[in-house]
C-alpha cells in the first residue's frame, strides 16, 4: 500500500474507492429497488457526476497544470497491422 500511495496520492485512492462503493450502492438499488426509495436513487447518481466531473478535472489538471504523460499513458494507441 505505501508504494500505491506514493505513486498515485492519497486523493486518488480515496476517490477510487469512493467510485467503487458507488458502484456497489448503484448496484445495490437497481437490485433492491422495493427497500431503498427514489431520493437515494437520485443522490447516488448526483455523487456520481460529481466524481465523474473531479475524474475529468484530475486529468486536465495532470495534462496542463503538472505536464505528466497521464493523459498520454491512458489514450488508447492504434496498432496498424
Amino acid at each position: 500500500m505505501a508504494t500505491l500511495k506514493g505513486r498515485y496520492g492519497r486523493l486518488s485512492i480515496i476517490l477510487h474507492w469512493i467510485t467503487l462503493a458507488l458502484l456497489i450502492g448503484v448496484y445495490a438499488c437497481i437490485e433492491l429497488r422495493e427497500m431503498y426509495p427514489r431520493e437515494l436513487h437520485v443522490t447516488l447518481a448526483t455523487i456520481g457526476y460529481v466524481l465523474i466531473g473531479l475524474h475529468g478535472a484530475a486529468a486536465l489538471f495532470h495534462h496542463y497544470v503538472q505536464r505528466d504523460n497521464t493523459l498520454t499513458r491512458m489514450k488508447l494507441s492504434r496498432r496498424d497491422p
